[in-house]
């Protein structure tokens, strides 16, 4: 069929099966895990607590199935201690991300985060809040793990 001719639709004489399965097949593939790491402040800059440190919108709707906290420069004296919020409530209620000091991921926390709220839409708010810091922690780095809804 030269490319000039329209692809006849399903019920024409010359309807091709074949576009029906792909088009089937196209709709079922599995949603694949990916993943973005959103940078909080500079590299150089030591961190210090407080609220709102971090805020983007939501670019898709997207379940998630993990955080996880990276730092350039691991703090002393006490652990760094992250909180992730959508549309302002926290999405750990129980423990939140941290990095054990000395540390510069939270892969290696002795506690690990407990996610929450895992369901987010289209243009919710995530807010980053700083609620314990390390002393010269920076380099706030934090990686969103899941699937597009």
């Amino acid at each position: 069929m030269p490319m000039t001719e329209p692809l006849p639709v399903e019920g024409s004489t010359a309807w091709y099966p074949w576009a029906t399965e792909i088009h089937a097949n196209v709709n079922n593939i599995e949603k694949q895990a990916e993943f973005w790491t959103y940078a909080v402040g500079d590299d150089i800059t030591a961190i210090t607590v407080g609220t709102n440190k971090g805020e983007f919108y939501m670019p898709f709707a997207f379940t998630m199935s993990s955080y996880r906290l990276t730092v350039r420069t691991g703090g002393t004296v006490q652990a760094t201690i992250v909180d992730i919020n959508k549309n302002g409530v926290t999405t750990m209620t129980t423990n939140k991300l941290s990095i054990d000091v000395s540390e510069k991921t939270s892969t290696t926390a002795a506690t690990a985060a407990v996610l929450t709220t895992a369901t987010w839409a289209l243009d919710d708010i995530v807010t980053i809040d700083f609620d314990q810091v390390g002393t010269g922690a920076a380099g706030v780095q934090i990686t969103f793990y899941g699937t597009r809804i």
